[in-house]
């Protein structure tokens, strides 16, 4: 899996009606990725993503 070519192709799509879920554990900063650019929400998880994240992104 390669974040980076997974968030540019979210960028590159314009679609706006993905959620990402993306773990803690990655650093995407120091991989060069400015999250407040990316198109989507995104749920941040540590071991395991939990439905009630998603759920409050679905319906705040």
């Amino acid at each position: 899996m390669n974040t980076l070519k997974e968030i540019a192709q979210v960028r590159k799509s314009d679609r706006t009606n993905l959620i990402l879920a993306i773990s803690e554990r990655l650093n995407l900063e120091k991989a060069g990725v400015d999250v407040n650019q990316v198109p989507v929400p995104i749920v941040w998880f540590k071991n395991k993503l939990q439905p009630k994240a998603v759920l409050e992104i679905l319906d705040p």
